[in-house]
């Protein structure tokens, strides 16, 4: 199926879960540290990954904390 992370389309497994699809992403990216996910712009907590299932045209916004001063 095909979604959508970060306005670029992926396409992934059927069967994925959020938790999957940003494992996969986060490793081909090479994304370390925190960040938060959105998914169709409401907000996913870190323990809601594994149960929180895709469709396909799904949005998935991942952004890292930004410092400021």
């Amino acid at each position: 199926m095909n979604i959508l992370i970060n306005s670029q389309e992926q396409t992934v497994n059927e069967s994925a879960c959020l938790a999957d699809v940003l494992t996969e992403y986060s490793q081909n990216k090479n994304i370390t540290g925190s960040f938060a996910v959105a998914l169709n712009a409401q907000f996913i907590a870190k323990g809601n990954y594994a149960k929180t299932t895709l469709n396909s045209g799904d949005k998935i916004d991942i952004m890292s904390p930004i410092a400021g001063g």
